[in-house]
């Protein structure tokens, strides 16, 4: 599994994640399982709340779907249980370099 998640502080407050649970990287912008995108917001009260979610076969299609719920954000994505920024442009920049 390849994860990356972000927090926009909003308002409204929320969490962005994107995935694969593909166990085969090899192509990493078309992993056979695809990738998902899940937002969800915080409600006044500090509750969590499914927001959306979306499937793509393709890396670079689902990157762009954090502008759609939190346009204009500057977010710091990372891979899910790590601290060091990711950029996700460079990522598809890169492995599609890889793949050509």
């Amino acid at each position: 599994m390849i994860a990356f998640e972000a927090e926009f502080a909003g308002p409204p407050r929320a969490l962005l994640h994107i995935w694969t649970d593909s166990g085969d990287t090899s192509d990493f912008l078309s992993p056979p399982d695809g990738w998902a995108f899940a937002v969800s917001r915080f409600d006044e009260c500090g509750n969590e709340q499914p927001w959306a979610d979306h499937w793509e076969e393709r890396f670079e299609n689902i990157i762009r779907y954090p502008e759609i719920y939190v346009p204009g954000a500057e977010l710091e994505w990372r891979r899910a249980g790590a601290s060091a920024v990711v950029n996700l442009q460079v990522l598809v920049n890169s492995a599609g370099q890889a793949e050509g």
